[in-house]
């Protein structure tokens, strides 16, 4: 049996003592058969939340490895965190559909993968080897975390046209003609990191306002690039219109040349 400090490093240090020696006497106690028979099959979120443990039932433990079957609900841009093994990405993504919800907590190459592999918002996917957290009714990433894309998003990716009008919570693609600075404002005594961008195609140009981890996300593009714009709204402002991405959207840097 590994040691628990081994488990816990299998975890990227991201899981407890406690939850390290739930993992490794799993396989001791028979009253774990239930999560015991989970070992090698893929299930549905529907079927994971039904294993969540929100009264401490003695009888599952507070974290188990598993395998998930899921639909891509929403992505969130990456962010840096530090670890016990130092900086890396981390994302969350959610899996399910509307009303029936898992959040899953992506650490290093898994996050990265996500963005490298142009998984987007309606996507299906298979996820194996993630840890689930019965209280918090959350899935971690480990090491040995593989996703594999099973089904294309049919969901409707707008392109950019002169009839557009304000909408919300859309998704949308273009190719960046100018990147602004990254600028830092102070906002109800919080700073605000904020940056601005312009997309185009052969009908139109737009303005995309980005704060937040969206505005971070403009260190990573260069002019002629094609980004994908996932969970954001176009307003209108002083008689023009403009998108606004801010830490609930996603922005995906697609392809140079085709767009993704």
């Amino acid at each position: 049996m590994p040691s628990i400090y081994e488990t816990i490093d299998k975890f990227s240090g991201l899981i407890t003592i406690k939850q390290a020696m739930s993992l490794d006497t799993e396989s001791e106690v028979s009253d774990r058969s239930k999560t015991n028979s989970l070992e090698g099959k893929i299930l549905s979120v529907d079927e994971i939340l039904k294993l969540s443990n929100p009264n401490t039932d003695k009888n599952t433990p507070d974290a188990f490895t598993l395998n998930v079957l899921g639909t891509v609900y929403r992505i969130f841009n990456p962010t840096r965190i530090k670890t016990i093994k130092g900086e890396t990405n981390r994302r969350y993504i959610v899996l399910g559909t509307e009303g029936s919800t898992i959040q899953l907590n992506l650490i290093g190459n898994s996050s990265d993968y996500i963005d490298s592999n142009y998984i987007t918002r309606g996507d299906k996917v298979i996820i194996k080897n993630l840890l689930f957290n019965t209280y918090k009714n959350m899935l971690y990433s480990t090491k040995n975390t593989s996703i594999r894309k099973t089904e294309t998003s049919d969901l409707p990716v707008l392109t950019l046209s002169e009839h557009m009008n304000t909408q919300k919570n859309i998704d949308i693609t273009g190719k960046i003609t100018e990147i602004s600075v990254i600028r830092h404002l102070k906002q109800e005594n919080k700073e605000i990191t904020v940056s601005d961008f312009m997309i185009v195609n052969s009908a139109s140009s737009i303005r995309v306002s980005a704060w937040g981890s969206s505005a971070l996300m403009t260190e990573r593009m260069s002019v002629n690039q094609y980004v994908r714009i996932e969970f954001c709204n176009v307003i209108e402002r002083n008689g023009s219109l403009e998108i606004q991405a801010n830490d609930i959207s996603r922005i995906l840097i697609l392809n140079t040349k085709t767009g993704g």
